[in-house]
């Protein structure tokens, strides 16, 4: 499959190797962005120099697994591009880095929402109604679990057991759990979250 080239805020495209080697690389990321491939999404922090800063910092003998965490960490997911200028940086085959990105739950190939929330579907969970909160949350987001909300704010996910048993049944929002979820719980949750994000917007 061939990858389509870096832009470098003018009409000629450079190859990944060239690209990464430059000094407007390491220097311009405000003229230097990575694939719109999350159009949609805030490209905030979606800048080269950025992900520059990550590898410079780590070194060739950095942890792949930690890079791949960092770069995940300032784009909400593993772009293509940076997996093939972490693969050049640190001297590893692209199909390993590919093989980690994949292998790892944590991970992921598409763009990640503002926030997270992860619906717990184990037996505990499921035989209290796990099913039914999901339901709502489907309706209510018009996303799949796996998928991102069209503007962008959350990414719904599930889980097989969150740990939490006696939440049940239970679902974790930004790392923070809630439990004996209902319908009427969701529709609050949903709003809180609305309303913060309108607010952090202005």
């Amino acid at each position: 499959m061939k990858l389509a080239p870096f832009s470098m805020g003018n009409p000629r495209s450079v190859k990944y190797s060239e690209w990464a080697h430059t000094d407007a690389y390491a220097e311009v990321g405000s003229e230097i962005s990575l694939s719109k491939a999350a159009a949609g999404l805030p490209l905030t922090d979606h800048s080269a120099s950025g992900l520059a800063r990550t590898l410079q910092k780590q070194g060739k003998q950095a942890s792949l697994i930690h890079v791949l965490e960092e770069v995940q960490s300032q784009f909400r997911y593993l772009p293509q591009e940076a997996m093939v200028l972490v693969s050049e940086r640190l001297g590893v085959p692209l199909s390993q880095v590919y093989s980690v990105a994949t292998f790892y739950h944590s991970f992921s190939l598409q763009p990640r929402g503002l926030h997270m929330l992860l619906v717990c579907t184990g037996t505990a969970c499921h035989v209290r109604g796990a099913q039914q909160i999901l339901d709502r949350l489907q309706t209510q987001l018009n996303t799949e679990p796996g998928g991102t909300t069209q503007d962008g704010l959350l990414t719904l996910e599930t889980g097989k057991c969150l740990g939490a048993c006696a939440l049940g049944p239970a679902a974790v929002l930004d790392n923070q759990y809630e439990g004996q979820m209902s319908i009427k719980k969701v529709d609050r949750l949903l709003k809180g979250l609305m309303r913060n994000s309108e607010k952090e917007r202005g």
